[in-house]
């Protein structure tokens, strides 16, 4: 939608090529996602959080983009009328770490601090959506990620019923509404 380039995880070469989504001019791109909004007019504007989910450099330029336009909205005809930020519970975050660990697909168990940084305080979680019904159209989704995830990576290979009983909610945090 907005004509940038992947930027790669954080530090990697990628986020210095001048075309790069994290480089790009925040007075643009908040002017595209406006132009997006208009056409669009959503109710709910989903971003990732602060954190980026896991400080991916277009993740956290994302957050800070959106969350601008967000706020300039308000002039809109039809301004969006609720802003989350994606989120995953400490909870959900350390029991899919750790059905992983078990099943021998990742080495270790997260550290407390990746624990604190990667999820949420459960009183943060305003909202969880059940995503069981479309689960296999989000992993089809990262699989054409590929700078992302390797098409080996744990996330893209696990059982369906793994995914499904462990990656089934999504969850979120309200960050601003409109009355």
């Amino acid at each position: 939608f907005l004509g940038h380039r992947d930027s790669g995880t954080a530090g990697d070469p990628q986020n210095d090529h001048p075309d790069a989504f994290c480089r790009a001019d925040p007075e643009r791109v908040v002017g595209q996602i406006m132009d997006l909004f208009r056409e669009f007019t959503p109710q709910v504007v989903l971003p990732f959080g602060p954190d980026g989910r896991y400080g991916h450099p277009d993740h956290l330029a994302i957050h800070r983009h959106t969350t601008t336009a967000w706020a300039r909205a308000e002039g809109l005809p039809t301004p969006p009328r609720k802003l989350y930020y994606t989120a995953i519970s400490s909870k959900t975050f350390v029991r899919i770490r750790r059905a992983m660990f078990e099943a021998s697909l990742i080495p270790e168990m997260p550290s407390e601090a990746e624990i604190a940084r990667r999820g949420a305080p459960e009183d943060s979680i305003t909202t969880a959506i059940d995503v069981r019904d479309t689960l296999e159209k989000k992993i089809a989704a990262l699989r054409c990620h590929r700078t992302q995830l390797a098409p080996t990576h744990p996330w893209l290979n696990l059982p369906l019923e793994f995914r499904r009983q462990h990656m089934g909610v999504e969850f979120f945090t309200l960050a601003a509404a409109r009355d």
